[in-house]
């Protein structure tokens, strides 16, 4: 008879298989809140102590199915490099990421402050250098120069060439998806209230160097590359504002100086009315600009749910039994429900009209920039309690309530909108440049009227933003004054941001361009 012995190794494989059958599946965290639309939004994923892991869910929805052949954020930190503010970026953002970190060395982009004191040392100024170097940056950024003029930012310039044409690169990629990940130092719960992201400064200096040069190659008469320049920086800053809302900041105010820039070269560019189409046209099909509304109901609703997580496990541990009992996780879903339900609101109001949508909700709209915070300041100060279970012990429960409900309030966003509807504002301006400037070149002067352009030159004449009225425009001899009345919806006769007397802010395009020192 035959021996039918099984062989050691299909035995093994056997006796593994069955242990995988029979052993038991991990148990699952038991959730800290009732989940739920209306209070953690979410209702997975969980991490190992029930709480809701916000930082997962959010990242796994700004990354979608982008790649990182796509992703422009990728080609960026090629150009910045691993340490963007000096340290080392965690291992968890770089595989979010889905590349490794770019080698230590390389010649990555350096601020235009750091280039100084590697240049100059750190040499001590008086106010008044201070405001000439100030002058020049301002200068440089709106306005052509030289090598010979202005040496320091030609320099700079080109010491980072290889950097900048990385970063128009990145530009031309149609997805930006920057992870958010925070682990702080002390082993403490990550919360996305402390996920800044990495390159943040990094590209207030980027979109200056790419205007700078720009300017430059416009006084070297490279006008075509000046312009690529100018739509690379452009398309940045407007897929720099989707991220937070401190993104969505960076990216307004680097897109503004991008449109004076482009008035500048609109001024200085030669050519017929076709040419000057060809311009209009390229610059019309940059990238639809990001919804506020988008980043309100994303980033914003996952981090502020995130911080009533990190409040609720700092009460956790306090001393107190009875306030620790004052803290119960009832106490916390109300304060959720109100959170979305604010949330809702504000992006409802928003989504219906993106442009004053904050109006109805907000104390004041955005004709006055006089918005009253109703204490804001303190919401944001106490947020410094959410991981010290000492000092929230010292604080009611209702009084931590009341701040709360201001840190959600809609109110908050009010700062963002007035942004917002001054840059659309100047966007409109610019293309109202356009239209006059491809009219002067076709008829040999500048229209009498902005109703002139209409049709032909664009398809309607847009109204003021901030009151309702037709822009002001008064022709000239050989060019124009064109402005909007600006956010304190007063009109200033075509005075903005730095004239005399202070609280000027129309939103001005002058041709010919006024006069700038650099020195």
């Amino acid at each position: 008879m035959k021996s039918h012995a099984i062989p050691l190794s299909l035995l093994v494989i056997l006796i593994g298989s069955v242990a995988l059958i029979s052993a038991p599946p991990e148990p699952k965290p038991k959730p800290k809140f009732t989940l739920g639309k209306d209070t953690t939004y979410i209702t997975e994923p969980l991490d190992k102590d029930g709480y809701i892991d916000y930082e997962t869910a959010l990242n796994e929805r700004l990354r979608g199915t982008i790649t990182p052949e796509t992703n422009a954020v990728v080609l960026l930190m090629q150009a910045i490099g691993p340490k963007p503010e000096g340290k080392e970026l965690h291992a968890d953002w770089w595989k979010w990421l889905g590349v490794k970190p770019p080698r230590a060395e390389g010649e990555y982009f350096v601020s235009l402050d750091e280039f100084r004191r590697k240049t100059e040392g750190h040499k001590s100024r008086d106010d008044s250098e201070w405001e000439q170097l100030f002058r020049q940056e301002t200068f440089a950024r709106s306005r052509p120069w030289s090598l010979a003029e202005i040496p320091m930012h030609g320099a700079w310039i080109e010491s980072n060439a290889k950097a900048l044409d990385i970063c128009v690169g990145a530009s031309l990629r149609p997805n930006f998806f920057s992870p958010l990940v925070h682990r702080p130092k002390d082993g403490s719960r990550p919360s996305l209230t402390g996920s800044v992201a990495p390159w943040s400064n990094r590209m207030r200096s980027i979109c200056d160097a790419i205007c700078n040069r720009a300017m430059n190659r416009i006084a070297r008469k490279e006008f075509d590359e000046a312009w690529s320049d100018l739509l690379a920086a452009q398309r940045l800053s407007r897929r720099i504002s989707g991220g937070t809302t401190i993104d969505y900041l960076i990216g307004v105010a680097t897109e503004i100086y991008e449109l004076q820039a482009s008035a500048t070269f609109i001024a200085m560019v030669p050519g017929d009315a076709r040419s000057m189409e060809k311009y209009r046209n390229e610059w019309l099909r940059l990238p639809t600009p990001h919804p506020l509304d988008r980043t309100i109901d994303l980033q914003e609703r996952f981090s502020r749910l995130d911080i009533l997580q990190t409040f609720h496990v700092t009460a956790s541990r306090i001393q107190n039994i009875t306030l620790r009992e004052g803290f119960d996780s009832r106490w916390f879903e109300s304060l959720q429900r109100e959170t979305n339900d604010a949330l809702d609101k504000t992006v409802a109001s928003l989504r219906k009209n993106p442009l004053t949508g904050l109006q109805p909700i907000a104390a004041r709209g955005p004709n006055n920039t006089k918005v009253d915070l109703d204490g804001l300041g303190e919401a944001f100060a106490f947020a410094s309690m959410m991981t010290d279970p000492e000092e929230l012990s010292k604080i009611e429960p209702e009084k931590v309530r009341d701040v709360l409900r201001r840190f959600h309030s809609p109110k908050i966003y009010v700062k963002l909108l007035h942004s917002g509807v001054r840059l659309h504002q100047q966007r409109l301006n610019l293309r109202l440049a356009f239209a006059l400037a491809e009219y002067r070149l076709a008829n040999g002067t500048y229209p009498q009227q902005l109703a002139d352009l209409a049709p032909k030159y664009i398809a309607a004449i847009p109204a003021d933003l901030f009151n309702g009225k037709p822009l002001v425009y008064k022709p000239a001899k050989d060019g124009y004054l064109l402005y909007s009345v600006g956010a304190n919806g007063k009109d200033d006769g075509g005075k903005t941001y730095g004239d005399e007397p202070y609280g000027c802010d129309d939103l001005v395009v002058r041709m010919p361009l006024p006069k700038l020192k650099k020195e």
